[in-house]
């Protein structure tokens, strides 16, 4: 049976029982309103990342057709006749049809693609975080939910880049919980520099780390020319109890992108591979 395609009258927003896509939501528990990325399905209840209270699928407003007709690969959303007086309202209305649909499964490859060609730089750094962020959601559907971009902490006198809750069940990051790493929330830092990464890089991942938020993070740049000498600094951070941090580049996003596709197991994986580098 062809799964029912809703979409918000009055808005380009769109989703698919089952896929990935891009809201806003707003906590029923503390009034939080934040970004939401992941695979959804309808009754589905989101974490909260603030009061950590589950909220019901309940879509505010479309997070942007651009950056949605991009992480899907799609030129723009299909259309459906507007009511012009619920185009009006705050919180439109969820509507169905069983309109037959086009594949909504991210592309990794264009994804990446787009990322590569973003120039290294102060300039493009916005840019460069803002396609990270769908390229992380779309590796890790099933295990990373709820991504939040610019998350702040500490009354805002620090920002997270992008924040995830660590839902999974099985893999790399169910094998964090399984080994008691402190991993409740994955954290991300992209760095867009057009040279190496060196101690204050590790020491702003390492500020974001708490007991209470997790002590696992990926720190994602563009080219390492000592991949050694970053690996020194991030054993460091872990040895001393400080955090535990991934260093990834374009090519090990490359790395990622192939091993998707075969679906590779925890043991054989880039992220395990690189954890154990860590501990070891």
């Amino acid at each position: 049976m062809q799964a029912p395609l809703l979409v918000a009258a009055g808005l380009d927003f769109w989703f698919i029982s089952e896929v990935v896509v891009g809201i806003y939501i707003q906590c029923k528990h503390c009034g939080r309103r934040w970004e939401y990325r992941g695979s959804a399905k309808r009754g589905m209840a989101i974490t909260c990342p603030r009061c950590l209270g589950k909220t019901p699928m309940n879509p505010v407003e479309e997070s942007g057709p651009k950056v949605f007709a991009a992480y899907f690969n799609v030129s723009e959303p299909p259309t459906e006749p507007v009511n012009s007086q619920l185009a009006q309202k705050v919180v439109p209305p969820v509507v169905t049809t069983t309109q037959p649909i086009r594949s909504r499964t991210p592309d990794l490859n264009a994804l990446l693609e787009a990322i590569t060609k973003i120039r290294p730089g102060f300039e493009e750094a916005t840019a460069y975080e803002k396609l990270i962020e769908p390229l992380i959601t779309a590796l890790f559907a099933t295990s990373l939910r709820d991504s939040e971009i610019r998350t702040p902490i500490n009354e805002g006198r620090k920002i997270i880049d992008i924040t995830y809750t660590n839902v999974a069940t099985e893999g790399f990051f169910q094998w964090l919980r399984d080994n008691n790493y402190n991993a409740p929330f994955i954290f991300v830092e992209c760095k867009n520099y057009n040279s190496d990464l060196s101690n204050p890089e590790i020491d702003q991942l390492i500020g974001r780390f708490s007991d209470k938020r997790g002590r696992v993070g990926f720190l994602i740049c563009r080219k390492v020319s000592s991949k050694e000498v970053l690996i020194k600094r991030c054993q460091d951070a872990a040895k001393t109890g400080q955090g535990y941090i991934i260093p990834l580049d374009d090519d090990d996003l490359s790395q990622l992108v192939n091993e998707a596709k075969n679906s590779p197991t925890t043991s054989s994986g880039l992220l395990y591979t690189k954890f154990k580098s860590l501990v070891m």
